[in-house]
C-alpha cells in the first residue's frame, strides 16, 4: 500500500482562497450600496430643494401685485443695491444680483420666502429679489430671482422669471 501524505492539507488552501474571494465581493457590494444611497440622499435633497425654490419664486412674483409695484410712481421703491424688501434696479456695477456667493445682494438684501407650512428642514431660509429691468409707455418688465437651500448647505437651486406688467 501507498502512502499519501503528499495530499493531507490540500483543501485549507483552496477554502482560504475562496473565503478571499467571498470577503472582496462582499466589500465591493457594500461600497456600491452606500454609494447609491449617497446617490439617492443627494437626488432627493435637489429635488425637494427645487420645490422650495419654485414656491419662492411664485411668491417674488406675487409679491409685484400684493404690494402694488405695477406702476411709474412706484420705482422709486426700487434702489440700486437693494432695498431690505428685495427690491432692486439692475447693478451698475455690471455683477448680477444673484452672483457673488454668500455676498450677493440676493443673499444679504434678499426677502426671504415666508413658507405657509414649514415641514421641511433646509440649511437656510430661501430668498428672493425683484428687479426692475425696463419701463416703458406700456409696460414695467421685472426680473424675479429666488433662491432656496436644501438640507446640504452644497444642495443649492436659483430660479429667475421675467414678468411684464402693463400699466
Amino acid at each position: 500500500m501507498k502512502c499519501q501524505h503528499n495530499i493531507k492539507g490540500f483543501s485549507l488552501p483552496i477554502v482560504m482562497i475562496m473565503m478571499l474571494v467571498l470577503a472582496i465581493m462582499v466589500l465591493a457590494a457594500t461600497q456600491v450600496f452606500n454609494t447609491e444611497s449617497r446617490l439617492s440622499s443627494n437626488d432627493a435633497d435637489r429635488k425637494m430643494t427645487m420645490q422650495v425654490a419654485e414656491a419662492t419664486l411664485r411668491q417674488g412674483e406675487q409679491a409685484i401685485v400684493d404690494q402694488d409695484l405695477v406702476g411709474l410712481d412706484k420705482k422709486t421703491q426700487f434702489i440700486s443695491g437693494c432695498s431690505d424688501e428685495g427690491l432692486c434696479l439692475p447693478s451698475q456695477s455690471g455683477q448680477a444680483v444673484w452672483e457673488g456667493g454668500s455676498n450677493s445682494l440676493l443673499e444679504q438684501k434678499g426677502k426671504k420666502y415666508t413658507a405657509p407650512k414649514q415641514d421641511t428642514v433646509v440649511y437656510k431660509d430661501p430668498q428672493y429679489v425683484i428687479e426692475w429691468i425696463s419701463d416703458d409707455s406700456e409696460q414695467i418688465v421685472y426680473r424675479v430671482t429666488a433662491r432656496a437651500w436644501g438640507e446640504n448647505a452644497n444642495t443649492v437651486v436659483t430660479l429667475q422669471s421675467y414678468v411684464a406688467a402693463d400699466i
